[in-house]
């Protein structure tokens, strides 16, 4: 058992930085660059990659994931402002059972509306937009940063009992949740009141995005993982089912039983939370294990 990164013949988002293929560009620092693809999901999709080639996120450097975390930031803010959707969901995946399908490290920044299905399907088989379309979608998002707010509906922000905390800094906890949606899932949330990812502060961006990286590479390199997803959202439609900003990150595993149950119904199916002394014992070992891994590292 061991994680399996996709094979292809050329790297499609390398061919584009190369200016060998035709993406639409959004946004570009010297690490990170925001772009379309011409395969939407749903209308305005966006994907984040690191510039250098690197297939997991345990390869990120720490100005790598800290550029990522605003580029990513800063597209949920364009999105919601520009085309004012219900929800959006933030998401990547390493690994091909966790559907990893570019050997490209790559987040996804996908709105969802109202009324408008959602394409599950491989993005190599979704339909290419037209030119004028994706010219009319990145003129539309890059001057919505000149517009004011969105209106996107958020949820209040609410007190959750998660589980076991196993692990503090800068803000963000870890926890190791009452109910798993595969065995060795974790929760991060932040230790303050935010509801929505798009309107937190730089210095809660990147501590937050940096920590989910971190994690991910955690369990790339464990032998009985193979994959790894790491996902958060904004608004209930895109799956946002508590009124504060949290991420979970879950190894993946061959026949795990993993499904999209929205997080508040799996931890629902706790009636109560008092951990039992083997709980308590696999914490404990977590704990230590990530103190040395975030903490040493920063």
């Amino acid at each position: 058992m061991s994680l399996e990164i996709p094979k292809v013949g050329r790297c499609s988002f390398c061919t584009y930085l190369q200016m060998e293929a035709h993406w639409v560009p959004l946004w570009a620092t010297s690490h990170a660059v925001s772009m379309m693809n011409a395969r939407q999901r749903t209308r305005g999709c966006i994907i984040v990659v690191p510039r250098r080639h690197l297939e997991r996120a345990g390869s990120l450097t720490a100005t790598e994931a800290t550029h990522l975390a605003l580029l990513i930031q800063r597209s949920g803010q364009a999105l919601r402002r520009a085309f004012g959707p219900a929800g959006i969901h933030y998401w990547w995946s390493v690994g091909v059972l966790a559907t990893q399908s570019e050997p490209h490290f790559h987040v996804q920044v996908v709105p969802r509306y109202e009324g408008i299905p959602y394409h599950y399907a491989a993005t190599a088989t979704l339909p290419r937009a037209e030119a004028g379309t994706l010219r009319g979608m990145r003129t539309a998002l890059t001057a919505a940063e000149r517009l004011v707010p969105d209106g996107l509906q958020t949820l209040a922000f609410e007190a959750v009992d998660w589980g076991i905390r196993v692990h503090q800094r800068d803000g963000c906890r870890v926890w190791k949740p009452k109910a798993e949606r595969t065995r060795g899932s974790l929760v991060v949330d932040l230790d303050r009141r935010h509801t929505d990812f798009s309107h937190l502060d730089k210095d809660d961006v990147v501590p937050f995005v940096s920590v989910l990286a971190k994690l991910c590479a955690m369990y790339e390199t464990d032998s009985n993982c193979e994959g790894v997803s790491v996902q958060w959202a904004e608004g209930a439609l895109a799956g946002q089912t508590y009124g504060r900003v949290h991420a979970e990150v879950i190894p993946r595993r061959n026949d795990d039983g993993f499904s999209w149950l929205p997080l508040r119904d799996l931890l629902e199916t706790v009636d109560s939370h008092t951990p039992t002394r083997a709980q308590h014992t696999t914490a404990e070992s977590l704990r230590i294990r990530l103190k040395g891994m975030l903490d040493e590292h920063g």
